[in-house]
């Protein structure tokens, strides 16, 4: 058969031929496989010589867990087996739930979510990150079913803030975005932004991110090299980046930096934060080194809750309570600290819990941990929120489910998200991570939305 590019017909490989280029394939092949021995031992053992290697090792096994998760349709750290075959609404007590609209969102959708009492939707926006942060470095290697809606935040003309974050890349941030009601965007952050961000009564945004460090840290020596440096970062209202403090920085510049407790780095993950929250007024007042406006920042690794001052930036308070692997420190106006608990009792309890902790004693002065068999179980994610009266609103992440709770225990608002998946003939559900109640009454965008939704509104707010 001629050549389609002119000239004479290309010769078609003998069988020695044939032979010769298996021979290279093979050898090329196990030249890459003994490389990668090699960097495997050289990590294990901590040769200086194997650092190259060992970079080289990290970033194939990275490429490879990657690759495998992204082929996956429904990633195993984003699905996890149903416990119950319930969708939707499974429990509504009107006489003692605290009432509101509950914004949520899940990882089988780029969506944010927003329910009424009853467990119907009255608005939803949709924004997958490729569209809106297409500049994210992780855009080029996660495909949008393995990056899930970490955390929001609606505001009442409707805008949403919503962050982006996957378990399948690392650093694991993904970005920051705002829309309005109609998921058009209005700003994006596309830094690795990841798991959590607080708005300031000014509209300023602070948020977590993230970046490899491959040259030894100061404070940190004892560390093995790269490891993840973890950052706070200001943004102002239009998105734009005004002020960036290293959280290695500023615990190890700190009075409770304490290094030989953070040798186990966890491939690189030292501290782990995940969470920001702002420290009301009432809170500082029951602690002299905290003050209005502080930064309430969790790392996770080493079960700390720090304060941390944005004008002095530095950590001026922090705790360490009774409990494991921690979600979501919540200052309350009473000066105590609401948490969730992952690993309940170290893990030697099987389950998670919430629990509100004085920060001054570390003692427990309240708990929920399930009712009966039903008990709260989330190995990774997960929060609450205080509601006006007493009552909290809790998501439980493994299992897609969000609960409110009272303050005696009792079950009166539940609600498991429908989605579903199926892997090995088993049925899977969707992790969500965190939700947040919202008063109607602030939401004024809603009376602009389809009649079905105006209707809604109306008739409760003429009570009916």
């Amino acid at each position: 058969m001629p050549s389609t590019t002119g000239g004479n017909p290309a010769p078609r490989p003998d069988g020695a031929s044939r032979l010769n280029r298996l021979y290279q394939i093979a050898f090329y092949l196990s030249a890459m496989f003994l490389a990668f021995v090699a960097g495997a031992v050289a990590t294990d053992l901590n040769w200086a010589v194997g650092d190259w290697a060992r970079d080289a090792f990290l970033a194939a096994r990275a490429v490879t867990s990657g690759h495998l998760l992204t082929e996956d349709e429904y990633p195993k750290l984003l699905w996890n087996v149903a416990r119950t075959d319930a969708r939707g609404l499974r429990k509504y007590d009107p006489r003692q739930s605290a009432g509101g609209y509950t914004l949520y969102s899940a990882a089988d959708s780029p969506s944010a979510i927003l329910l009424d009492e009853r467990g119907d939707e009255l608005h939803r926006w949709t924004m997958p990150l490729s569209r809106a942060c297409p500049n994210a470095p992780v855009s080029r290697w996660v495909a949008d079913r393995g990056i899930l809606v970490r955390r929001t935040q609606l505001f009442p003309n409707g805008d949403l803030m919503a962050l982006y974050d996957t378990p399948q890349f690392t650093p694991s941030g993904c970005g920051l975005v705002r829309m309005d009601c109609d998921s058009e965007v209005i700003w994006a952050f596309d830094e690795p932004a990841h798991h959590d961000f607080a708005v300031d009564p000014a509209g300023n945004t602070w948020v977590l991110t993230n970046a490899i460090r491959r040259t030894a840290h100061p404070q940190w020596q004892e560390l093995e090299l790269p490891i993840i440096e973890e950052f706070v970062v200001k943004l102002d209202p239009q998105g734009h980046p005004v002020q960036r403090m290293s959280l290695f920085d500023l615990l190890g510049s700190s009075r409770f930096h304490r290094p030989l407790v953070s040798l186990a780095n966890q491939l690189g993950d030292v501290l782990h934060s995940n969470t920001v929250n702002l420290a009301g007024e009432k809170f500082a007042a029951h602690h002299p080194d905290v003050s209005h406006g502080d930064l309430i920042v969790c790392l996770r690794n080493l079960n700390l809750v720090v304060a941390i001052n944005p004008d002095r930036a530095a950590i001026v308070w922090a705790v360490a309570g009774p409990w494991r692997r921690p979600h979501d420190p919540d200052p309350l106006d009473n000066g105590h600290l609401l948490v969730f608990d992952n690993c309940y009792a170290g893990g030697s309890v099987e389950g998670s819990r919430v629990v509100e902790v004085d920060p001054r004693d570390a003692s427990i002065v309240w708990a929920f941990t399930g009712t009966g068999d039903d008990r709260l179980y989330s190995q990774i994610r997960s929060s609450q929120q205080r509601l006006p009266g007493g009552n909290v609103l809790i998501t439980e992440s493994d299992f897609g489910r969000i609960l409110e709770v009272t303050r005696d225990g009792q079950v009166v608002w539940e609600y498991v998200h429908p989605g579903r998946g199926t892997r090995d003939g088993q049925t899977l559900i969707p992790v969500i991570c965190g939700a947040q109640r919202y008063d109607p009454q602030q939401l004024d965008f809603l009376d602009r939305q389809p009649s079905a939704v105006a209707k809604t509104r109306a008739d409760q707010k003429k009570g009916i």
